[in-house]
């Protein structure tokens, strides 16, 4: 019998994910979405600033997100930490119970920096849209 063909203990561990590769995508989800509010959005209202027409409501949200990022860009590291520790927290406490719940926890806590991200790029990306139709038409 060779080592490949031992019928060891299966382990729980495959049925939840990775606490060291989840705990890396949150933290890299909410530093993309930082990043480009901090460093993206201000560039597209230069350009908007420059047509010197008015923004949709959703845009003028996104700006003003971008710039109340930029004033506390200092707290960013520490709510990444905060978020990141508290998914640590509910990944210790979930894994003594099913699988599921730990996956569903997973796509919870990606959600609100995946949706930001989309919501800061469509607000950017309509209204750029917006003024391209107002000039060609």
């Amino acid at each position: 019998m060779s080592l490949t063909d031992s019928p060891g203990p299966k382990s729980s561990v495959a049925s939840t994910p990775r606490p060291v590769a989840r705990m890396i995508a949150v933290a890299l989800a909410w530093l993309m979405f930082f990043a480009t509010a901090w460093l993206l959005v201000p560039r597209f209202e230069t350009i908007y600033l420059d047509f010197g027409v008015g923004l949709p409501w959703y845009t003028v949200a996104a700006v003003k997100f971008s710039h109340l990022v930029i004033v506390f860009i200092w707290l960013v590291p520490a709510f990444v930490a905060l978020i990141v520790g508290a998914d640590w927290g509910m990944l210790r406490l979930l894994r003594s119970r099913s699988g599921g719940w730990s996956w569903l926890w997973s796509g919870l806590i990606l959600l609100p920096p995946v949706a930001g991200l989309l919501g800061l790029f469509m607000a950017m990306v309509i209204a750029l849209a917006s003024f391209n139709g107002r000039l060609s038409g």
